[in-house]
């Protein structure tokens, strides 16, 4: 039996459940933390430049908050850093997902949160935006 899709949309369109991500005039990079099942598939995650020329940006999922930017967040990473082609990342699986669970919580007392870290080389001289969609197949008790 086909199990139920779970799906977020950080934007500005009509059908957007969280405000859009913003990459702030002189950073480098933005952690926002993202409502999510605590245990899940990824099946898929877009990530789109709408405001602003953010050039070539990096796009990473992590499964808790306090290991990022640590020398060893590795161990947090959900899927391999990607990198935008056209202002965009986009990541689609058709079978296998990549398999995530916050660490943060316990069976017992799940975070359900995700998080994305949009990234550039040099910092911006503009706020840029970018709209974000993150769908996956909850597991069993998430």
């Amino acid at each position: 039996m086909a199990r139920k899709l779970y799906e977020r949309y950080l934007g500005t369109g009509a059908h957007a459940d969280g405000d859009s991500v913003v990459l702030e005039t002189g950073d480098t990079s933005v952690v926002s933390a993202i409502e999510f099942p605590h245990e899940a598939e990824i099946k898929k995650l877009v990530v789109v430049s709408t405001v602003g020329t953010p050039g070539t940006f990096t796009v990473d999922l992590f499964n808790c908050s306090d290991l990022i930017g640590e020398d060893n967040e590795a161990v947090a990473k959900v899927l391999a850093s990607n990198s935008s082609s056209g202002g965009a990342v986009s990541i689609f699986t058709a079978n296998s997902g990549y398999p995530f669970r916050n660490m943060e919580g316990s069976q017992s007392v799940p975070v359900r949160r995700i998080y994305l870290r949009i990234s550039v080389v040099e910092a911006l001289e503009e706020d840029c935006s970018f709209e974000v969609a993150i769908a996956g197949e909850p597991q069993m008790g998430a």
